[in-house]
């Protein structure tokens, strides 16, 4: 079929499940129908598919477009505005049909795919259960088949996290491999915007469309290009890597296990090893994004304290009673602590594959305690902060299921610019695997 004749399914597909997952926050069927059109011509003048041709993309509502302001997951809509994003101009080049914009949790200061201001996302293997955050709608609609691609970002595990729980594979690249231009920003000194889709394949082609220096945004400018890289798998040697302060599910640690086996039969070297302490790099993830918060949404919290859901206020608050000193410490410590890291946990090892989440996705539970909300984000994410302040790549891969049905995940962690490394490894993985070809119950077969 041509683009123009799938366009009205997939809009049906959307349709007919927004109700119950609620992963859209603004569809574009003029875009959508204009990039369409624009397919269908490119391959009838005689040219070549481009990377992402006739694939349905759609993006978290942080990144602007040309018709349309990005809200943040806000009410009313923050205040900046951002024109264009490189990465949206990038996807519709690539040949990719742009559909819409996708819930995410508000600022994108949560991990439960709930906003106060838009509802709470789904997630389409169990409505009862949460996304995780904060790219919940970005999981959500890869999961329930809506969109072939859709783009997360990524300050603490906002990918990583949701795509666990929702059984899709989710990279967070390196920081500096993708333009931020024209996004809105969660921190300024680690968000990386990143791709997912039910498969590495999908994944690769998306971050080869998108990847590049960008002169609007400076810290792409040392990235090297993808096209200069030729990622090998052979005799890699891969660490199976946990941290002895987090407790997981049996079946997350059977999974993992499971995954160790397969990749052990396919040539790869496994050995089971223990992270270099993540403590500290946790806990200054979390003095930058929450200082950076502060700054960028005091004034809201003072002046309009009532327009801003109670996740986020609560980590607001907290970023204005941090000394400025703590946040310099913070960033100065970040080239140390990444050349650290990388002797010792690759010391033996190419690659890591570390556990996302310790379970299966919870319920989701109506909170009111700002100090619960926080507590609960900070225990599920324990294994996703220490990447994005080293500013490593990562990359959310499904594992299996739990005991309830629920997707299982691992992720695969690199050193600076591995991403085409990790994502040949997830390949050849998902070859021999199934996981990610199960649909979840509220799905419709992948636009």
């Amino acid at each position: 079929m041509s683009s123009r004749e799938r366009m009205p399914l997939i809009l049906s597909r959307i349709e007919q499940l927004q109700p119950s997952v609620n992963c859209f926050v603004a569809l574009d069927e003029d875009g959508a129908r204009t990039t369409a059109e624009m397919s269908d011509r490119h391959l009838e003048q005689g040219n070549p598919p481009r990377l992402l041709e006739g694939m349905t993309a759609a993006w978290k509502d942080v990144l602007g477009t040309a018709g349309r302001r990005p809200s943040g997951g806000a009410s009313p809509a923050q205040e900046s505005r951002t024109g264009e994003a490189t990465i949206i101009k990038r996807l519709r080049d690539a040949g990719a049909l742009m559909i819409g914009a996708l819930n995410m949790d508000e600022f994108a200061a949560g991990g439960t795919g709930a906003n106060a201001h838009l509802g709470r996302c789904t997630n389409p293997w169990d409505p009862s259960r949460i996304t995780g955050g904060s790219s919940g709608g970005t999981a959500a609609a890869v999961a329930a088949g809506l969109v072939r691609i859709a783009i997360g970002s990524d300050a603490g595990g906002s990918t990583r996290l949701p795509a666990a729980l929702c059984g899709v594979t989710g990279l967070k690249p390196t920081y500096g491999r993708v333009s931020r231009h024209g996004a809105l920003a969660r921190s300024w000194s680690m968000d990386c915007l990143g791709p997912m889709a039910l498969t590495a394949v999908d994944c690769e082609a998306a971050l080869r469309a998108i990847a590049g220096t960008d002169a609007a945004d400076p810290t792409t400018l040392t990235a090297p290009p993808l096209e200069h890289i030729s990622p090998t798998t052979n005799g890699l040697r891969i660490a199976i890597a946990t941290h002895e302060g987090t407790p997981l599910s049996d079946h997350v640690r059977a999974a993992i296990g499971h995954a160790g086996t397969v990749l052990r039969e396919l040539g790869f070297a496994i050995h089971k090893a223990e992270l270099p302490d993540i403590t500290q790099a946790n806990d200054l993830q979390q003095v930058l994004v929450k200082c950076e918060a502060a700054a960028m949404h005091g004034r809201r919290l003072r002046d309009a304290p009532d327009s801003i859901g109670i996740e986020a206020r609560s980590v607001i608050r907290e970023g204005l009673l941090i000394p400025a000193t703590r946040y310099i410490e913070a960033l100065a410590l970040r080239e140390v602590m990444l050349a650290r890291f990388v002797d010792e946990a690759f010391a033996t090892a190419d690659v890591l594959l570390a556990p996302v989440y310790p379970d299966e996705a919870p319920h989701a539970i109506a909170r009111q305690d700002p100090r619960a909300i926080e507590n609960a984000f900070t225990a599920a994410a324990r294994q996703t902060r220490y990447a994005n302040y080293l500013g490593l790549p990562a990359l959310s891969v499904p594992a299996g299921f739990g005991p309830n049905g629920m997707p299982l995940a691992f992720q695969l962690i690199g050193r600076p610019f591995d991403e085409l490394r990790l994502l040949a490894i997830a390949e050849r993985f998902q070859d021999v695997t199934g996981f990610h070809r199960q649909h979840a119950p509220n799905a419709v077969q992948a636009a």
